[in-house]
């Protein structure tokens, strides 16, 4: 095995950010389990994943917790042996464990390059991401500019709605992130829609007195007079938050 590029220790390589495969109380030591494949992958060796591919390795191989090997690409951060594994057709639509894709977890955690690299493998855009919602919403709620934006490249909608009909326009406000109101809105999100209580992306940006996203807002028309659920309106949002 050690031959063909596998290890059975990591020594200084990096730690998973996710807490799973690594032993905390023992640093660089393999938890039982893990296959030469997933631990190259977790090295980022990519020579090593397509030396072990070309051995016979299993590229469905997965962690004791249900780990795919794109999973475990994309909690180590790993973008050369994850281009490996779908270079040798590793399957990203493939869930966890969890539940959740490869894609998921790296629009949740704003990795750009894994998440443009995973879309370029035509992972559908309905992906559902940790909140059981399409992943648009994830990268709205979270203000991760650059992921959202491929995403929207890619052609996500800019319409989903969350549980509590919040739109990813809403979203991206509540985060106070400016690109990422920018970016929806470039690709004709409506600053009109409210959410489940009438309140909308402007009645959120003015109650928090983000001067940039009212401005973007504005700058789109979004209504200043629309009243929500307790009567509530922009303008008098921001007026009580002065």
């Amino acid at each position: 095995l050690r031959g063909r590029g596998a290890t059975a220790r990591l020594g200084t390589t990096r730690q998973a950010r996710s807490g799973t495969g690594i032993d905390p109380a023992r640093p660089g030591e393999l938890y039982a389990g893990w296959s030469p494949l997933l631990v190259a992958v977790a090295r980022d060796d990519a020579a090593a994943v397509q030396r072990i591919l070309a051995a016979g390795g299993d590229v469905a191989s997965v962690t004791p917790q249900g780990q795919t090997a794109l999973q475990v690409g994309v909690d180590y951060r790993a973008i050369a042996a994850l281009r490996t594994l779908l270079a040798a057709r590793s399957d990203p639509r493939r869930a966890g464990r969890d539940g959740h894709t490869a894609l998921a977890r790296a629009v949740d955690a704003g990795v750009t390059a894994i998440s443009e690299s995973l879309l370029a493998a035509q992972v559908p855009l309905d992906a559902i991401g940790p909140r059981d919602e399409p992943l648009v919403l994830a990268a709205s709620r979270r203000g991760h500019v650059d992921v959202l934006l491929a995403l929207l490249a890619a052609g996500a909608a800019t319409t989903p709605v969350d549980r509590d009909g919040q739109s990813p326009l809403i979203l991206a406000t509540r985060a106070a992130s400016p690109g990422a109101v920018q970016a929806l809105l470039s690709r004709g999100a409506d600053p009109r829609m409210a959410d489940g209580s009438g309140r909308t992306a402007l009645a959120y940006a003015a109650a928090g007195g983000d001067g940039r996203l009212v401005d973007a807002l504005l700058a789109a028309r979004a209504p200043v007079d629309v009243a929500d659920a307790q009567g509530g309106t922009p303008l008098r949002a921001a007026a009580a938050a002065r």
